[in-house]
C-alpha cells in the first residue's frame, strides 16, 4: 500500500546539515541567524515535497507507488531527508554536481543512493531506471542550450510513463525581477524583449557572479509557451501549475513510450498579439516592500504567523532583504563615483564589480558562520562537553 499524504516530519529524520552547506542551497543569512536558518531549511523541505504531492495528486499518484526516485539536483538533502518512512518500499536516490555536498549525503541519509553529477550528461544511471524524477530550481539556472542537453537524459534515464516534475521562474518570478528594477531601464528592457520573443531568458549579470556555483549557473526565466511548446519535445505536459511550488512555477511531464510521436503544439501568439498594460505605471513600490508582501503571501499557508518558527522566518528573510538593499546601495556609489569614466569602461569593468560584490558578501556569511562554530566549541571545550 502506498504511504498516505502528507509525508511526516519525523522525529527519526536524518540530520541537518553544517550551515555552510546550507548557505549554497538556501536564503542568505549571518552568524546571527543561524539556527532560524536551519530550522528554516529543515521546514522548507517538506513545505516543498507538500507542493510536489499535491502535483501528483492531479495524476491521482503518490510517492509510494513508484519504484525508484532521483532527486535531480538533490543539494545536501532538503528533500530526501524526508522520505525515510518510504525507504522501504521505494528506491530513494539523489544525484548533485556539488561532491561535497552529496559526501554529506552519502554519511547521513542512510536510506539514500547519492551520485555526484557531471556539468553535462551523462549521469551515472542506466537507461529506463527511474520512474519519478523530482527536481525544484535547477533549471531556473541552466541556459538554454544545457536545458536541452539534461531534458534528453532525463529522457534517457526514465522509463515510459514515468513522471518528471521540474521548476522554472516565471511569470510571478519575472514580476518580482522587474519591481526590483526600473522598468524603463535599458538593461530590463532587453531582458523583456528577450523573454518575449523567445520564451526563454538567462541572465548571466546577476547575483551569483563570484559565489560557490559554477559559471554556467545564474538565473533563468521561463515563459509557459515555452514550456509547452519547446519540453514536449522529450516528454508530454500532463500539468502547469503557476507558483505550484511556492515561488516557482511547478511543471509535470510524462516520459512517452520510444518512438512515439511528439504531441503537435498550436504555437503562441506572440508578444505582438496583445498589448500590455505598462508596468511604469503601477504605483510606486520600493523593491524591499514589494518582495516582502510577496514572500510573506506565498509563506502564509506553510508558516502560520502565530508560530515561533514563521516569526523566526520572516525575520530572516527580512534581514535577507535588506542586506541585499544596503549591498545594492554600496553599488550603485561605487557606480556613480565611477560614472565619469563610464567612455573608457567596458563590461569586463561592470562584471567586475559585480563579481566583487558577491563574493564579498558570500565570503562574508561564511566567515562569520564559520567563526560563530569556532567560539561555540571553544567554549564546549572549556566545559568539557
Amino acid at each position: 500500500m502506498p504511504a498516505s499524504m502528507p509525508l511526516p516530519l519525523a522525529d527519526d529524520r536524518p540530520p541537518i546539515p553544517p550551515v555552510d552547506l546550507i548557505l549554497r542551497v538556501a536564503l542568505t543569512f549571518d552568524a546571527e541567524h543561524m539556527e532560524a536558518a536551519r530550522e528554516s531549511f529543515d521546514l522548507d523541505g517538506l513545505g516543498h515535497l507538500e507542493y510536489f504531492e499535491r502535483a501528483l495528486s492531479v495524476v491521482g499518484r503518490e510517492f509510494g507507488e513508484f519504484d525508484r526516485l532521483l532527486d535531480f539536483g538533490c543539494g545536501c538533502g532538503r528533500f530526501l531527508r524526508h522520505f525515510g518512512s518510504l525507504a522501504s518500499e521505494v528506491e530513494i536516490n539523489g544525484t548533485d554536481i556539488d561532491a561535497e555536498m552529496i559526501e554529506w549525503c552519502r554519511e547521513n541519509i542512510p536510506f539514500g543512493r547519492f551520485e555526484v553529477a557531471p556539468h553535462t550528461p551523462p549521469l551515472p544511471y542506466p537507461e529506463h531506471h527511474f520512474d519519478l524524477v523530482i527536481n525544484h530550481s535547477v533549471f531556473s539556472h541552466l541556459d538554454e542550450r544545457m536545458q536541452d542537453l539534461w531534458l534528453t537524459e532525463l529522457q534517457r534515464i526514465t522509463r515510459p510513463d514515468a513522471l518528471i516534475l521540474l521548476t522554472v521562474e516565471g511569470p510571478s518570478s519575472w514580476s518580482r525581477l522587474g519591481a526590483a528594477y526600473d522598468y524603463e531601464r535599458g538593461e530590463y528592457q532587453g531582458w523583456r524583449a528577450e523573454l518575449e520573443s523567445r520564451g526563454i531568458v538567462h541572465i548571466a549579470q546577476d547575483i551569483l557572479i563570484g559565489s560557490t556555483h559554477p559559471d554556467f549557473y545564474h538565473s533563468t526565466f521561463h515563459a509557459p509557451w515555452y514550456v509547452m511548446e519547446h519540453w514536449t519535445r522529450w516528454f508530454d505536459l500532463v500539468a502547469y501549475v503557476p507558483d505550484g511550488s511556492i515561488s516557482q512555477d511547478l511543471i509535470v511531464l510524462r516520459r512517452r513510450a520510444d518512438g512515439a510521436p511528439a504531441p503537435r503544439t498550436i504555437g503562441h501568439r506572440g508578444a505582438a498579439g496583445a498589448a500590455a498594460a505598462s508596468p511604469a505605471q503601477a504605483a510606486p513600490a520600493s523593491p524591499v516592500q514589494v518582495h516582502l508582501a510577496e514572500l510573506e503571501r506565498l509563506l502564509h499557508p506553510l508558516l502560520p504567523p502565530r508560530t515561533v518558527i514563521g516569526q523566526a522566518k520572516r525575520r530572516l528573510l527580512r534581514f535577507e532583504l535588506e542586506q541585499q538593499r544596503q549591498v545594492n546601495q554600496h553599488l550603485a556609489f561605487l557606480l556613480r563615483a565611477l560614472a565619469p569614466a563610464a567612455a573608457e569602461r567596458d563590461q569586463s569593468v561592470d562584471r567586475e564589480l559585480a563579481m566583487t560584490r558577491a563574493g564579498l558578501y558570500e565570503q562574508a556569511n561564511r566567515v562569520s558562520l564559520l567563526a560563530k562554530q569556532l567560539r561555540e566549541e571553544i567554549a564546549r571545550a572549556r566545559r568539557g562537553d
